[in-house]
């Protein structure tokens, strides 16, 4: 991830603990955001509970273009 520049973004339709495990290994001031499903008791499919959890395809875009509105212009 050191070679690439941007934000990072971590979905999993787990618990978010899962992807920030993985923030020690970041390049420092490195933007990471994680997504979870930090929540029981739903029942339904899918594709309808990662929705409600906001780890959906449509939410990790969302938060790609959030991220990326607030990085600081490239010096490149």
């Amino acid at each position: 991830l050191a070679a690439c520049a941007g934000p990072v973004i971590a979905a999993t339709d787990y618990v978010r603990a899962v992807p920030e495990s993985v923030r020690a290994w970041l390049p420092e001031g490195r933007r990471y955001l994680t997504l979870g499903t930090d929540g029981f008791g739903r029942s339904d499919t899918r594709a309808a509970l990662r929705a409600c959890f906001g780890v959906d395809a449509a939410a990790i875009e969302r938060a790609a273009r959030r991220q990326a509105a607030v990085m600081p212009p490239s010096t490149e």
